[in-house]
């Protein structure tokens, strides 16, 4: 009879233990309440700071860099000189030209001369017909020939005033793409211009959710190189162009106070707001996990985890709504869920 006592007595402390056991080791989560409240509907998209103002600048002649005369971070005047492409070979060309043009002027001199002796003497019934026509063909073509060096002469001059880089409009140099001695290109890019004053941030937005996005909606934008900080903003522009290639829209966000220092280039992220919805039940995005044919979310009731589908509406970065779905305020949700959590499992919420 003691022995059956003390054998039950012993399952019970062993049934008391597992179950100790047990709660210790149910994983811990971190949870937060549904609320209902207004949720706004948004847009998020990634992209980079660019100016809408920029010229790519050529040298319209090639040859050899003599020098550069501004580095990427200088402020330009409209008309500036850049840089200057070597003069030597130029100069010898106009020289040429200079001396072929005076060669012609002087054979249209004597071409005329001989043309007007010859038609005195035609008059004169000294010389036939056929000389005075010839001598009349040699003025012609001593004509043509000062024309055709006279615009040999305004090509190799134009060529020579090409020898200059200007820029064509005020701004910021951002980029150099050449050094004194070496040889450039005609119309290959040697500067690149901007204008600070018209940098906005451009985004490409899938084109599922462009059609959601106007001209004057709010934005609010956070730009990686000024950490912990937010830019307010609003759509300037929806270029009205879907890619072939991404399936994606560019929008064009102005800052309403754009940070000092703000250049071409700065990675951006935009949140565009499209729609406020003023009263509905929203669960924290960090509790969501989105699936092609809805979302789910671990709920926790009576110490243990049940997941729930819901069909999820208008979202933003803090939270989602909850169009449809056995989810009522108030419920726990749990928070940055793991990967090994599991429907059913035993959890113990974090004080």
């Amino acid at each position: 009879m003691k022995t059956w006592k003390w054998g039950a007595v012993a399952a019970v402390v062993a049934v008391i233990t597992a179950v100790t056991l047990s709660g210790l080791r149910a994983p811990e989560v971190t949870v937060a309440t549904l609320k209902r409240g207004p949720v706004t509907d948004a847009v998020y998209a990634t992209g980079e700071a660019r100016a809408e103002r920029r010229a790519e600048i050529s040298p319209e002649q090639s040859g050899r860099l003599v020098e550069v005369l501004v580095e990427a971070g200088d402020t330009v005047a409209a008309g500036a000189v850049l840089a200057r492409v070597e003069r030597a070979s130029l100069e010898l060309g106009r020289a040429m030209a200079e001396q072929s043009l005076a060669r012609a002027r002087a054979a249209l001199t004597e071409a005329r001369r001989d043309r007007e002796r010859k038609q005195a003497l035609r008059g004169q019934n000294v010389i036939a017909v056929a000389e005075l026509d010839s001598a009349r063909r040699n003025e012609e073509k001593a004509l043509a020939d000062l024309r055709r060096l006279e615009s040999a002469l305004a090509l190799e001059q134009d060529k020579l005033g090409k020898a200059e880089v200007t820029s064509p409009m005020a701004g910021l140099v951002v980029a150099r793409a050449a050094d004194a001695g070496e040889y450039v290109s005609a119309g290959k890019s040697l500067f690149t211009v901007i204008d600070p004053s018209t940098i906005l941030i451009a985004v490409d937005v899938d084109e599922t959710q462009v059609a959601k996005i106007r001209a004057g909606q709010a934005v609010t934008v956070t730009i990686d190189a000024y950490p912990g900080r937010r830019f307010e903003g609003k759509v300037a522009r929806v270029v009205p162009l879907v890619s072939n290639l991404t399936r994606t829209a560019e929008v064009r966000i102005a800052l309403t106070e754009p940070p000092e220092g703000l250049t071409e280039g700065m990675s951006a992220t935009v949140n565009v707001v499209t729609r406020t919805i003023p009263d509905a039940i929203t669960a924290p995005r960090d509790a969501v996990t989105l699936t092609d044919d809805g979302a789910w979310l671990f709920t926790v009731k009576d110490g243990r985890l049940q997941r729930v589908e819901f069909r999820p509406g208008a979202g933003d970065d803090s939270g989602i709504e909850v169009l449809e779905g056995p989810l009522t305020a108030g419920d726990l949700v749990v928070l940055d869920p793991a990967e090994d959590l599991e429907e059913g499992m035993r959890v113990r919420v974090a004080k």
